[in-house]
């Protein structure tokens, strides 16, 4: 299991070699560069290490945060990366992980690859199972390192699923109902910090608004 700082630390060596080569290119060649060489050390095997302190959060989302002002060619201070990401239609790292590993259970499911099952999988009751029939019983864990490993971490999320998301056809129709329902979640975040903390600031404010708009939810 890689650790987030040698993770990150490859990748922005790799961003500051683009950085060097490519400031004069333009945004959709800069984003093809992040993503062909940048993005896969930050997320290759990731739901198999997925960090879940805050703090490794934060150093791997730095890195993207980075590659953002590198394809905009925009390193002030006085900049709002977060609209610039909005701009760019990006989701967050911590978002694609999530995606990545639901979309493994999906395929394990519908035995689209071979993932054995432990022992401690297995289906619920039938009267647990009013979203879809593929839920799972919740895993019990009593240390971290196994709480946020892929079967505990990934069966709440996958039984909060709606049926259209665990019975589509593909695996690109799958994704688009599980990232709709993770920006939902995450917008409802936003709004219980808001409304109750009021501490979110105005980037926050703006990417949220975004979310909601560019993917036409309703709230």
């Amino acid at each position: 299991m890689p650790s987030c700082k040698s993770v990150k630390h490859k990748a922005m060596k790799i961003l500051g070699l683009l950085r060097r080569n490519f400031s004069g290119s333009r945004q959709y060649v800069k984003t093809q560069a992040f993503n062909s060489l940048v993005r896969p050390h930050v997320e290759y095997a990731s739901a198999a290490w997925s960090p879940f302190e805050k703090q490794h959060i934060k150093a791997l989302e730095a890195v993207q945060r980075c590659a953002i002002r590198f394809v905009f060619s925009d390193y002030s201070q006085f900049s709002s990366v977060t609209s610039m990401q909005h701009s760019l239609g990006w989701d967050t790292l911590e978002v694609r992980r999530h995606l990545s590993a639901a979309t493994i259970m999906y395929k394990a499911v519908h035995n689209r690859i071979h993932l054995t099952f432990p022992t401690s999988v297995v289906l619920a009751h039938g009267s647990n199972r009013s979203n879809h029939p593929y839920k799972f019983r919740h895993i019990f864990a009593r240390t971290n390192a196994y709480k946020f490993s892929f079967f505990p971490l990934v069966i709440p999320l996958w039984n909060d699923l709606p049926n259209s998301a665990v019975n589509a056809e593909s695996v690109t129709a799958f994704q688009a109902n599980v990232l709709l329902g993770l920006i939902k979640m995450y917008v409802c975040m936003y709004v219980c910090m808001y409304v109750k903390c009021k501490k979110a600031n105005s980037s926050t404010k703006a990417f949220y608004h975004g979310l909601v708009t560019h993917n036409n939810l309703k709230h």
